[in-house]
C-alpha cells in the first residue's frame, strides 16, 4: 500500500459505466473545471513526487490565484501552511486535485463537498481497473458525484492543462506553459498525455488544453469533446482513447463537432485481437468490436489515425489550413526530383489527386522556370529556386492563382542557422503566407524537430511549417481532404423509425433460429424482394411446387433452429426434373438424419442463372446496437470478408457509400459477362432490409439475407436467416466481441 501521498499504482487505465447514457455535465459546468482561479492539493507531501511537480509546475507557469496544500498532519509542507483537512478552508476552492491513496479518496471527497468545492482530479489509482473492490469504490465515488452535482476527473488520472488561461493542474517537466495554440489533447491514458504534449511542442504544434480522462467514473470523452466543442481556443480536437464507452453520447457530441467545423482525430487503440486483449485488462472496459467502431468514426465524420504522431500532426494541419479543403486536389513544388515522387506515390496511396496544370498555369511557369525541367505536378524547381530566392514566391503565386489545386504542398528542408539556405526559407515561408487562395504548407524530407528558441515560429508564414516530414504531411493532407468533404456533407444523422406498431411478428422463445421458411413472411411484409419459393410438408407436395415454379429448382431441407443447412448436406442445386427432385430429397433426407437433425419438410424455389451474389444483414452490437453489414456473399462470404458496416439508422447516401467501398465494387458496375448491377435496386433492398430490422423487437440478434442475388435490374434474396436474442443479462466490465 502507498504511504498517504502516493497515489496506489500509476495514474492510467479507464472503466465502463455499463447502459449509461445519460451525463449532466454541460459544457458551461465544464467550464468551471477547467479555469479554476483557486486550487487545494490533497495529500500534499514532501516525499510524494506527484505532489512536487505539481507545485513546481504551478509555480514555473506564474498560476496567479490561491494554492492550497492538504496534509493529514497539518503542519508546513514545500515551506507553506497545510491543513489537515479541506473542511479547514476559511472558503472553498475552485478545484481540488487529490493523491491520497485509494482508500481515502472518498472521504477526501465528501470533505471538500462539506467545504462547498464542487470540481476535483482524482489522481489516485486503484479503483475499477484493480478489481471488483475497486469498482465498488468507484461506483460509489461516481453516486457521490451525480447525488451532489460534484465533477470529477479520474480516478487515475494525471489531470489537465489549460494552456490558454495557463492554468497547469497536472505534474509535467515543461520549462513553463506549453506553446499556446488551438489543437487539443484528449486522452484516457495519462502516461501518455505528456509524450503527446512533449511531441507537440518538438513540432511547433500550440495546444489549447490538455485533458487526461482516466477512468472516467463520472466525466468521460463525450463530455469533453461537448465542452471543447463550445470552446473557442479550439479548432480541432486530437483524442488518444481505449474504449468508446457511451456510442450514443459520443455520436451526438461528434455531430455537433462536425456541424461547428471542428474536425475530431482519434487514436482507437485495441484495434487487433492482442491489443483488445491488453486493453481489456487495462482498463476494465468492455472492448467493441473494432471493425464496428472503425464504421462508425468514417460514418459519423470522425478521422482515425494509427500512431500519436499522426494523430496530433493530422489535427494540427486541420487547424493550419484555415478553412476546411475545398477538394481532393493536391499541387505539389519541390527542390529535390526524388521527393516530388516519393510524394507524387503517397498522395496516390491518400486519395489526393496531382492533376496537370492547366493552361494559364503552365504558360505562367514557363516565363519563369522555361528551359529548367518538365512542367509537371509534382514541379521539380531544381536548383535556379535555391540561387533565386525570389523565384519560388513568383511560383507559388502562378501555382495557386489560376485554380489549379484544393491544397499546395511546398518541399523545402528547414535549414541550420548560419546557411545561405536561410533567405530562400524565409522567402518561402512569406510567399506561403501571403497566398491567401489555397491552404499552402511548408515541408522537409524527413521529421525535423524545431529549435526551442522558436525562432521560425516568428517568421511570417512559420505557422505554415509541418516539421512532420513527407510521409505524415501527405497522410494528414488526404485526412483534411476526406473530413473537407464530410464536412460538407453535415451531421446528417437520419430518424430512427422504432419498432412499427403494424408489424406482426410471430411468438418466438429466447435464442431461436429462425430459417428461410420463417423468415420469409417477415421480409415479404416489409417490401423486401425475395425469389419465389414454396414451403412443402412432403416430397409430393415439393413436387408441386417445383412444377409451378419451373424446373431447374433449388430443393432445400426445413430443419427448424439450424443456421446453415448446407453444412449437412441439406441442400441441393440445379435439380432439373420430377425424378431428380425425388432423388435428391432422399439424399437431403439421409444427410440431415445422419446429421442427427429431423427435417420438418422442404423449401423449393426456381434456380437464378449467375449473377453477382452480396450479404446484406442486421447484427445487434453489444455497444453501438443494431450493425448493418452489406458485401460480398453467398458461400465464400466469411473467406472473402469484403464487407461495409454502418450503425443503424442509415439512408441512401450511407447504403451507396457501403457499396462503393467494398474491394469487390468494379464487379457491380461491370460484372464480366453479366449486365451492370441496378444500384438503386440494390439500395432499395438494403433499406428495406434495414427498416425491417429497426422495426423488429429489441430481442433481435440478427437478421441475414445471404446471397442477394444480383442480374442487372433482377435483385433477389436467395436464403435468409433470423436469430433472436438469448435472456438479456446485464452488461458488466467483461470483454464482448460484436460480430456484424
Amino acid at each position: 500500500m502507498a504511504d498517504a501521498s502516493e497515489p496506489a499504482g500509476s495514474p492510467s487505465g479507464d472503466v465502463t459505466r455499463p447502459g449509461d447514457v445519460t451525463r449532466p455535465w454541460t459544457p458551461a459546468r465544464l467550464e468551471r473545471l477547467f479555469t479554476p482561479r483557486s486550487i487545494a492539493l490533497v495529500g500534499a507531501s514532501e516525499r510524494s513526487s506527484w505532489a512536487r511537480m505539481l507545485l513546481s509546475s504551478l509555480e514555473r507557469t506564474g498560476f496567479p490565484g490561491r494554492i492550497e496544500l492538504v496534509n493529514g498532519r497539518g503542519g508546513e509542507v514545500f515551506g507553506r501552511t497545510a491543513l489537515a483537512r479541506l473542511t479547514d478552508l476559511r472558503e472553498p476552492v475552485d478545484a481540488v486535485y487529490v493523491m491520497v491513496p485509494s482508500h481515502l479518496v472518498l472521504g477526501s471527497v465528501r470533505d471538500g463537498r462539506d467545504a462547498g468545492i464542487r470540481n476535483f482530479v482524482v489522481l489516485t489509482s486503484g479503483f475499477a481497473e484493480a478489481g471488483d473492490d475497486g469498482r465498488a469504490a468507484q461506483e460509489e465515488l461516481r453516486g457521490l458525484a451525480l447525488q451532489d452535482d460534484l465533477a470529477i476527473i479520474g480516478p487515475n488520472t494525471m489531470g489537465f492543462i489549460n494552456a490558454t488561461d495557463a492554468i497547469t493542474l497536472m505534474p509535467n517537466s515543461l520549462a513553463g506553459l506549453p506553446k499556446v495554440g488551438d489543437v487539443a489533447l484528449v486522452t484516457q491514458s495519462g502516461a501518455l498525455a505528456g509524450a503527446m504534449l512533449r511531441h507537440c511542442q518538438a513540432q511547433g504544434i500550440g495546444v489549447s488544453k490538455v485533458i487526461a480522462l482516466g477512468n472516467e467514473a463520472v466525466i468521460g470523452v463525450a463530455e469533453v469533446i461537448d465542452y471543447l466543442v463550445d470552446d473557442p481556443h479550439t479548432r480541432a480536437i486530437a483524442v488518444m482513447m481505449e474504449a468508446i464507452r457511451s456510442p450514443e453520447e459520443f455520436i451526438r457530441v461528434a455531430g455537433r463537432a462536425l456541424d461547428a467545423g471542428k474536425p475530431i482525430v482519434t487514436l482507437k487503440a485495441g484495434r487487433t485481437e492482442a491489443g483488445a486483449r491488453v486493453g481489456a485488462a487495462h482498463t476494465g472496459a468492455m472492448v467493441d468490436d473494432d471493425r464496428v467502431v472503425d464504421a462508425a468514426l468514417r460514418q459519423f465524420g470522425v478521422i482515425r489515425e494509427s500512431s500519436l504522431e499522426a494523430l496530433v500532426t493530422t489535427a494540427s494541419v486541420l487547424t493550419r489550413q484555415g478553412r476546411p479543403l475545398a477538394g481532393d486536389r493536391l499541387a505539389v513544388i519541390g527542390i529535390s526530383g526524388g521527393a516530388c515522387n516519393i510524394i507524387a506515390d503517397r498522395a496516390e496511396d491518400e486519395g489526393l489527386r496531382l492533376e496537370p496544370f492547366n493552361a494559364p498555369t503552365l504558360a505562367s511557369l514557363r516565363g519563369l522556370i522555361s528551359g529548367y525541367g518538365a512542367l509537371n505536378n509534382p514541379l521539380d524547381v531544381t536548383g535556379a529556386a535555391v540561387s533565386r530566392p525570389e523565384l519560388f514566391a513568383n511560383i507559388i503565386d502562378a501555382v495557386t492563382r489560376d485554380g489549379d489545386a484544393d491544397a499546395l504542398l511546398i518541399q523545402h528542408d528547414i535549414p541550420g542557422p548560419n546557411t545561405s539556405a536561410i533567405e530562400t526559407f524565409t522567402g518561402v515561408l512569406r510567399a506561403a503566407a501571403d497566398n491567401d487562395r489555397v491552404p499552402a504548407f511548408v515541408v522537409g524530407s524527413v521529421p525535423q524537430n524545431l529549435p526551442d528558441t522558436g525562432e521560425w515560429s516568428q517568421v511570417p508564414g512559420g505557422e505554415r511549417i509541418l516539421p512532420c516530414g513527407m510521409d505524415r504531411a501527405v497522410a494528414a493532407l488526404g485526412r483534411a481532404a476526406w473530413w473537407g468533404e464530410r464536412y460538407r456533407r453535415g451531421s446528417r444523422r437520419p430518424a430512427w423509425s422504432g419498432p412499427a406498431t403494424d408489424l406482426e411478428v410471430p411468438e418466438h422463445a429466447a435464442g431461436e433460429i429462425w430459417g428461410e421458411d420463417r423468415a420469409r413472411p417477415l421480409l415479404e411484409a416489409a417490401g423486401f424482394p425475395l425469389v419465389p419459393a414454396t414451403v412443402a410438408a412432403t416430397v409430393d407436395d415439393a413436387l408441386a411446387g417445383a412444377e409451378r415454379h419451373g424446373f431447374p429448382v433449388a430443393l432445400k431441407a426445413v430443419i427448424p433452429g439450424l443456421a446453415h443447412k448446407s453444412d449437412i448436406g441439406g441442400v441441393e442445386l440445379g435439380v432439373g426434373d420430377p425424378e431428380e427432385l425425388r432423388v435428391a430429397a432422399k439424399r437431403i433426407t439421409e444427410r440431415v438424419t445422419a446429421a442427427g437433425h429431423r427435417p420438418d419438410g422442404f423449401l423449393v424455389s426456381p434456380m437464378r442463372p449467375p449473377g453477382v451474389e452480396l450479404i446484406a444483414g442486421v447484427v445487434r452490437n453489444p455497444l453501438w446496437g443494431p450493425v448493418l453489414a452489406v458485401g460480398f456473399g453467398g458461400v465464400r462470404a466469411e473467406a472473402l470478408g469484403d464487407t461495409a458496416l454502418r450503425v443503424l439508422p442509415v439512408d441512401e447516401r450511407d447504403v451507396r457509400e457501403m457499396l462503393g467501398e467494398l474491394r469487390g465494387a468494379s464487379l457491380l458496375r461491370a460484372p464480366r459477362g453479366l449486365p451492370p448491377a441496378d444500384i438503386d435496386a440494390v439500395v432499395a433492398a438494403v433499406l428495406a432490409l434495414a427498416a425491417l430490422a429497426e422495426s423488429l423487437p429489441d430481442d433481435l440478434e440478427s437478421i441475414e439475407v445471404n446471397p442477394l442475388w444480383v442480374h442487372g435490374d433482377q435483385v433477389e434474396g436467395l436464403d435468409a436467416l433470423i436469430t433472436w436474442r438469448q435472456q438479456p443479462t446485464p452488461v458488466t466490465e467483461e470483454q464482448h466481441d460484436g460480430h456484424a
